[in-house]
Order: C-alpha cells, then sequence, then structure tokens
C-alpha cells in the first residue's frame, strides 16, 4: 500500500479491536496506528498534522449516540483541509442528511454485491470553509 502513496504522505489508522489493530500492525508497520477515533484531533496535533487531505471511514455512525456522532463528525470536519474528500461507508441511507450539513455530496453509491450490502458517501470540505467549524 505504501507504494501508492506519496513519499511525504502520513498515514493514521484507527482500529477499535485490538487483535485487527494488531494484524494492522503487521501489514503496514509503516503508518501511525490508534485506537479510539473519538481523539482524532488529539492524535494528528500530537504528530503536527493539522490538516488532512482525505479520510476513509468505516465507523458504523447509526449504531453511536448523537453525542458521539456529532463529536466524531466536528473532529473529521475540522481535520480535513478545505477541498478535502471524505469516503464514508454506511449501511443505509441515515448519514445523508447530516452529512449534507457539513460537506458537499459528491456522491452516494450503492454498492450491492458488498457483503453486507454498502452504501458509499464521497463527501468533500467546502473550499470557502475555514479550519474550525
Amino acid at each position: 500500500m505504501r507504494a501508492n502513496l506519496p513519499e511525504s504522505a502520513t498515514v493514521f489508522l484507527f482500529e477499535r479491536d485490538p487483535k485487527m489493530r494488531n494484524n494492522l500492525k503487521k501489514t503496514y508497520p509503516e503508518f501511525m496506528f490508534h485506537s479510539n477515533s473519538s481523539y482524532l484531533l488529539k492524535r494528528i496535533n500530537q504528530e503536527h498534522v493539522h490538516q488532512l487531505d482525505s479520510i476513509i471511514c468505516g465507523l458504523p455512525f447509526f449504531n453511536f449516540s448523537r453525542e458521539m456522532r456529532q463529536n466524531i463528525l466536528s473532529q473529521i470536519h475540522t481535520a480535513l483541509r478545505p477541498g478535502g474528500t471524505l469516503v464514508l461507508y454506511q449501511y443505509s441511507l441515515h448519514m445523508r442528511k447530516q452529512l449534507a450539513e457539513l460537506f458537499e455530496m459528491e456522491k452516494i453509491q450503492f454498492v450491492p454485491f458488498s457483503f453486507p450490502p454498502v452504501f458509499v458517501y464521497v463527501c468533500r470540505k467546502r473550499q470557502d470553509e475555514g479550519h474550525t467549524l
């Protein structure tokens, strides 16, 4: 995977499950691993990274409380640079309205042959937005 990234790329991976996180560490030892995406801004700031070009997220937002969902989405929004891309995998369309409030919705694609079937949201942070909400 590193061969497909620019030399200057910094990759943060967040995985809650310890066994899966350890497997990912073995496969991608050059990436930075963290267990809790609720601390996204804290973790990237610790590495002196202030904005991200893209975020790929498979968090099950439907299972989260409204507060947790808003906290994580706010951090994602703040972490992305203007024009940055968010790709979000979800099993329903319940996030459409909340995402549209924060991002430009470029497309939502249904992938029926995934198991289970999934909706892929491709969003972009508006160019005219600053660093914070």
